[in-house]
């Protein structure tokens, strides 16, 4: 996925990731854990500039304009608790499952290419529910591992190189996405991070929508915990 020999800052982490390289070559890179690990634990620890927009005993999120990658597109932040007793691989294919449920009809979802275990191209269209607005898609390498019970996911976009752009659509920019998914107690807390450049939707639109989704989205997966529960224990 990536390699190197030193890691120091948030600046450097993305230009390995988005390599030189092309082609079957960039596919082959190789990855390590520890320069990923540092730089999500550091985008989850950092709180510097950000403006807190939901603040729920379960459910936090936090915006900035701008990051060291990219000046002008939001970086968006959230920490999400769960319940449950869950083991981390169900709970994370049942995030999985769940958000593949709630945005059906709205994004179409796929991996494109299983390079390695741990490493894989994914593909995906966002069909915008105004029929003025065009499609737009976005091709990303995601890496994703667990260390010490811990899992961590990172992604950014791949070059048009590895997989092209369709021309029906308007291809967007994924400057890089996480996330950290760890065990606290009996809960979990999963958090996000991403940063994306999405062509000429107004910024302002969607950080307005953010409060929205992100209470959706714990609803939703927190119903689908309960029914799991409650099936642990009528069985």
């Amino acid at each position: 996925f990536f390699f190197f020999f030193f890691f120091q800052a948030e600046d450097g982490i993305r230009d390995l990731v988005r390599s030189r390289g092309l082609g079957d070559v960039y596919k082959r890179q190789l990855f390590e854990r520890e320069p990923i690990i540092a730089f999500l634990e550091n985008q989850k620890n950092d709180l510097t500039d950000y403006k807190e927009i939901v603040s729920e005993e379960k459910i936090k999120m936090w915006v900035k304009w701008g990051s060291l990658f990219e000046s002008t597109s939001p970086l968006v932040k959230a920490r999400y608790v769960f319940d449950g007793p869950l083991e981390p691989t169900a709970f994370l294919a049942l995030l999985r499952d769940e958000r593949m449920n709630w945005d059906k009809g709205y994004i179409e979802f796929k991996e494109a290419e299983k390079i390695s275990p741990e490493v894989s191209i994914m593909y995906y269209v966002v069909k915008p529910p105004m029929f003025l607005m065009k499609a737009r898609d976005f091709a990303e390498k995601a890496v994703r591992f667990e260390e010490n019970g811990t899992f961590y996911q990172y992604s950014s976009s791949v070059p048009c190189e590895v997989y092209p752009e369709v021309k029906q659509y308007q291809r967007c920019e994924t400057v890089f996405g996480g996330n950290i998914l760890t065990k606290e107690g009996e809960s979990y807390a999963y958090y996000t991070f991403s940063q994306v450049k999405v062509g000429n939707v107004p910024s302002a639109l969607i950080t307005s929508c953010l409060p929205g989704t992100a209470k959706s989205f714990h609803a939703k997966v927190s119903k689908e915990l309960e029914k799991k529960m409650a099936n642990t224990v009528s069985n």
